[in-house]
């Protein structure tokens, strides 16, 4: 059975890579098999596996990542793991970047109101659950239905990636219209919603994100902010 161990802390000069690239060969010397991975933008682990142009490395962490998000094939595990004195790696790159901004953009906040409760939830949809949402939405919207006047069911199935790595799926149903009693209570929560929607968008959760879009807490549509 294999074990992870992560060597990570938010604050920088702490030892983070120095210790990860020491435990490796440490592990190596007892006869384990290592595999390391560089989950570090500025790929200073990667450096110390002597990588000197990080740049020109053709398939990164990153890039297995952003496969991942695009549902893609990932490449061959040979075009991606190296090999230096008896210890296996994969490399990082300014790619990892690009990977946190758009997991921010795939993401969608959801203003759910159960049954029965006063105040609604924040739910946050993974890039898994995305097509089948805005399926969801499209449908619900062409027979002129807004999310916020109708009951969704929300169940989890078990689906499979281009990779072949089972996850859980977020799955919308439609139950019923609310009554008008029902439409007139939601509308106060709706207001109140939108002023909250305004302040938490998914830049509240990836700060320093600009470019994160704005959640409509009328339809649960993403609209994406307009560039400069």
């Amino acid at each position: 059975m294999c074990r992870i161990i992560m060597c990570g802390s938010f604050k920088g000069g702490v030892g983070k890579t120095v210790t990860a690239f020491n435990l490796t060969y440490s592990l190596a010397e007892l006869g384990k098999k290592v595999l390391a991975v560089d989950f570090d933008s500025q790929a200073n682990l990667t450096t110390c596996f002597g990588v000197e142009d990080v740049e020109a490395l053709p398939v990164t962490i990153g890039h297995l990542m952003m496969d991942e998000i695009d549902d893609e094939e990932l490449p061959e595990a040979s075009e991606y793991i190296h090999s230096r004195k008896g210890v296996d790696f994969i490399p990082s790159s300014m790619m990892l970047s690009a990977v946190d901004s758009k997991a921010c953009k795939n993401r969608r906040m959801l203003y759910v109101l159960m049954e029965g409760e006063l105040f609604p939830m924040v739910l946050s949809l993974p890039t898994g659950s995305l097509k089948e949402f805005t399926k969801y939405l499209k449908r619900q919207l062409s027979k002129g239905r807004k999310l916020n006047q109708i009951v969704t069911k929300i169940s989890l199935k078990k689906a499979t990636n281009g990779s072949g790595i089972a996850f859980s799926q977020a799955v919308f149903s439609f139950e019923r219209v609310l009554n008008e009693e029902e439409k007139a209570a939601i509308a106060v929560i709706t207001d109140s919603v939108k002023t909250y929607a305004a302040n938490l968008t998914m830049s509240a959760l990836a700060e320093g994100n600009e470019d994160t879009p704005f959640v409509d807490a009328e339809t649960g549509e993403v609209i994406e902010p307009l560039k400069k």
